[in-house]
């Protein structure tokens, strides 16, 4: 398992939020943990799909939980707008098989829910 770094893409930052994301996360990989300050974001995860990949929240940047199971674990490509509290946010996969997973947050408008 490898802790994956994050980054920051601004051309899809809105009103001081920052986009983020995650490339080539692999069989048990999670993604190193990024502060968001909360807001309406578009959670995205593309790729090869072996196992599947969650998006984990802390308050206080080390205890994770599962924050949406129905929309926010993914076994397949697929995007989901989540409205997120301020908080610590990471991508973590389980399971087994070959994988292949760019994960992305990116800040909304507040009224795109």
């Amino acid at each position: 398992m490898a802790a994956k770094p994050y980054a920051i893409d601004a051309d899809k930052n809105h009103k001081n939020r920052q986009a983020v994301y995650w490339e080539n996360l692999t069989e048990g990989d999670t993604g190193d943990a990024v502060y968001l300050g909360g807001g309406i974001y578009n959670v995205t995860a593309v790729g090869t799909f072996g196992q599947s990949a969650e998006l984990q929240y802390s308050p206080d940047g080390t205890n994770y939980v599962s924050i949406d199971s129905t929309n926010l674990t993914f076994s397949a490509a697929g995007t989901y707008n989540f409205e997120m509290p301020r908080g610590y946010y990471k991508p973590v996969l389980s399971g087994s098989g070959t994988t292949d997973i760019d994960f992305y947050l990116a800040p909304l408008p507040s009224d795109a829910a």
